[in-house]
């Protein structure tokens, strides 16, 4: 079983979108980063391509938390307007 990262990729204003860790608070929740797209990282047993999760950080959150538990990632579901 893997163990899986929280990153975040951030525009730097000069065309490069470095990935960055996902700081946390003393209470153990993720501290949101402005303009960021959140992505989680296998760190052993597998490959070490991220999976991106989407915009919202309460989102990534709860992937990082279905993952650990072995589940698939849960993603944001586009809205469709007719």
């Amino acid at each position: 079983m893997a163990h899986y990262t929280p990153i975040a990729r951030i525009n730097v204003g000069d065309g490069r979108f470095p990935f960055i860790n996902v700081q946390f608070s003393k209470n153990h929740r993720p501290i949101p980063i402005e303009g960021a797209t959140y992505y989680l990282r296998p760190s052993n047993g597998c490959k070490r391509t991220p999976i991106r999760i989407g915009k919202d950080l309460a989102v990534a959150h709860t992937a990082l938390a279905g993952m650990d538990y072995g589940q698939g990632p849960i993603r944001s579901v586009p809205r469709i307007s007719y």
